[in-house]
């Protein structure tokens, strides 16, 4: 049965977190990102997001594109606080089979995100259902490279160091598409994001996977640690702000919980915060 999309009501303009009032739109005002993109195994990566019930896209033959993203948000509505992003090009749920990529406006499922800081934690989850967790992320910038590293649960899951690259790209809007899972609902969330102070390269990262957590294991499954195939690094920056709205598209047979959420994608590598809004049960921190 294919999936279909709920009409999407009112959405709320604040919620409260940790009783604290989170207002809609959420501002980024400086964030600084790096990034790297590979591509792996198609097949390998459906069995990764099989749970979501999308098709990973698969720009040539069996290949998938897989995102690995780092970002330290300076300042913003919900505080500073850095993230970890996973994600796979996929191609839209309502599309049919074997639709290719659009690079333009590109749609992704975020995997993993987890984030070093509770409160962060509770308005992605609670609020629009991000896969997010608390645990150690740190930055270190040494000369021309920034490298971030992920340990949670005592073990090492990866570092991700990325040298900057001297090659800079115009500053522009990018229209992006994602989707997330939780408690059963997919969600698909379009915003806009305004880049400035980006560099880009072919090759310059290195990932290193720890050896026991399953995130590592699941990466590993990919076949990464690999060459990489592009990377990205933002300098600390502003940016203008766009809006969005995300809907809600029931997996096949899955039955949606009661209720209303709404809220902002804050995420990896551009300034960004669209509003949005979705049905369904908010995740439990």
């Amino acid at each position: 049965m294919p999936a279909t999309t709920a009409p999407a009501p009112e959405s709320p303009t604040s919620f409260e977190v940790d009783g604290e009032t989170v207002t809609i739109p959420v501002h980024v005002r400086s964030a600084r990102m790096i990034g790297a993109q590979y591509v792996v195994d198609a097949d390998a990566a459906q069995r990764l997001i099989d749970y979501s019930g999308l098709r990973v896209a698969r720009p040539i033959g069996n290949r998938a594109v897989c995102s690995i993203s780092a970002v330290q948000y300076l300042d913003n509505d919900l505080g500073p606080y850095n993230e970890i992003a996973v994600a796979v090009v996929v191609e839209p749920h309502d599309a049919p089979a074997g639709t290719k990529p659009d690079l333009r406006a590109p749609t992704t499922f975020i995997h993993r995100l987890p984030v070093n800081q509770t409160f962060t934690c509770a308005a992605g989850k609670g609020i629009w259902g991000f896969p997010k967790w608390v645990t150690s992320i740190s930055f270190t910038t040494r000369g021309n490279a920034t490298e971030a590293v992920l340990i949670s649960d005592d073990a090492l899951v990866l570092a991700l160091r990325v040298k900057r690259s001297p090659m800079p790209l115009p500053a522009s809007d990018l229209e992006m598409t994602c989707y997330s899972w939780c408690d059963g609902v997919l969600r698909r969330t379009p915003w806009t994001t305004r880049n400035d102070l980006v560099t880009a390269r072919v090759g310059g990262a290195t990932l290193e996977l720890g050896s026991t957590h399953p995130m590592a294991t699941e990466l590993r499954s990919l076949g990464l640690p690999k060459a990489v195939d592009h990377v990205d690094d933002d300098r600390p920056h502003d940016g203008d702000l766009r809006r969005g709205r995300d809907h809600l598209i029931p997996r096949a047979g899955a039955s949606s919980p009661a209720g209303i959420s709404s809220g902002i994608r804050d995420g990896a590598d551009e300034l960004m915060s669209p509003s949005a809004r979705a049905i369904g049960s908010p995740c439990r921190t």
